[in-house]
């Protein structure tokens, strides 16, 4: 099969470690995922009034692997300017921590952001203007956001990405739910620097808290595979091959031989099929088999609950985002501009004018007495 490896062939002849951290490394540049990452480069190099970008996709659809392409491709782009500027950052960001209490912990947050800014002396923060207020817990959480503010400025990356960002919706009281937002778009505005929220589907509340987070900010989906939507299996299969392809092994798999059963149980998200391939090649490998059987993969595939339980929460926010007749005729009665009247011109020729039930004026004969018959 020489030559008709998709990986450098010499890797066959490394040792396990180099091989299995080969496929972790490779990434498939599947439609889905280019197509999020021009549009985020995009808005991300020329920012026009969003200094929110939302990221969201299902579970293991690959929001990562966005998020580390994204990290590399202006980490490059700045590379000739850090030799004349070293102290800037051309992009920075970090991973949202689930809370442990059930409220969204700012002032770690805070803290966890100023060290992925290189912050020094980060303990010794104070905020000068309330330093004499007595409510020391609010008291650090303002010094370290106004830290933070002016560590984006004097840093000036190209955008502030946090990941898992799902995690700022946990909090207590639905009321708090437009706070969270309305802080990490004061940041963002405060510091000029865009920040970017990967998250799952569960980032989809933010999207209308109010009519000015709509239109400052913007939304990239990331979605799934899916077997109703055109062209998707083509695409789905295209990534279960170049994965094929990479994999070092002597005797190439037959995973496209059995689609069908790799899509059941990745649901068509490319980040579950990734993982699960690796879990499967690294078994292999570590137990020095040439082959990467079918057996094999049945053993390290999600089970029915858990593809369950991913497959509701992935359609439970595609649903969400669906455009449907009733959504575009609450927007048409909003702007006034509702169509059922010309429809029923029309189709009848006539305008009703009355409403339903609403007899038609007429003339009656005053005194005039009717039958009953």
């Amino acid at each position: 099969m020489a030559g008709n490896f998709g990986f450098p062939e010499e890797i066959l002849n490394s040792d396990k470690d180099k091989k299995i951290t080969y496929f972790k490394k490779y990434t498939v540049s599947h439609y889905y995922l280019k197509h999020a990452y021009k549009k985020l480069c995009d808005t991300i190099s020329k920012p026009v009034n969003t200094p929110v970008i939302l990221v969201y996709g299902p579970c293991g659809v690959g929001k990562t692997t966005l998020f580390l392409g994204i990290a590399k491709h202006f980490i490059e782009l700045a590379a000739k300017e850090l030799t004349v500027d070293p102290g800037r950052i051309p992009i920075a960001g970090m991973e949202a921590i689930a809370p442990d209490t059930g409220n969204f912990d700012w002032k770690d947050h805070y803290i966890r952001s100023l060290k992925s800014l290189d912050e020094p002396l980060i303990e010794k923060k104070i905020d000068f203007e309330s330093r004499n207020d007595k409510t020391n817990n609010h008291l650090a959480a303002r010094a370290f956001r106004s830290s933070l503010e002016n560590a984006l400025k004097y840093r000036r990356p190209y955008a502030y990405m946090i990941d898992e960002a799902q995690h700022l919706a946990h909090i207590t009281s639905g009321r708090k739910l437009r706070n969270q937002m309305d802080v990490i778009k004061s940041l963002a505005s405060n510091s000029r620097v865009p920040h970017v929220l990967y998250g799952t589907y569960e980032l989809l509340p933010f999207r209308n808290l109010s009519g000015q987070l709509s239109r400052r900010g913007i939304d990239i989906h990331l979605p799934r595979y899916r077997t109703e939507v055109k062209g998707d299996m083509d695409q789905f299969i295209f990534a279960l091959g170049a994965f094929q392809k990479h994999l070092p092994l002597e005797n190439e798999p037959k995973l496209v031989d059995n689609y069908e059963y790799f899509y059941q149980r990745s649901l068509g998200c490319v980040g579950i099929l990734k993982d699960w391939l690796l879990k499967s090649y690294t078994f292999a490998i570590e137990n020095k088999r040439k082959v990467l059987s079918m057996d094999i993969c049945k053993e390290f595939s999600l089970s029915d609950d858990q593809c369950v339980k991913i497959i509701r929460e992935a359609r439970e926010g595609e649903s969400l985002l669906e455009e449907n007749q009733e959504k575009q005729n609450e927007l048409l009665r909003l702007l006034g501009m509702d169509t059922k009247d010309d429809e029923l011109i029309e189709t009848t020729g006539r305008k009703r004018k009355n409403k339903v039930g609403e007899q038609n004026p007429t003339r009656h004969n005053v005194g005039e007495v009717r039958n009953a018959q």
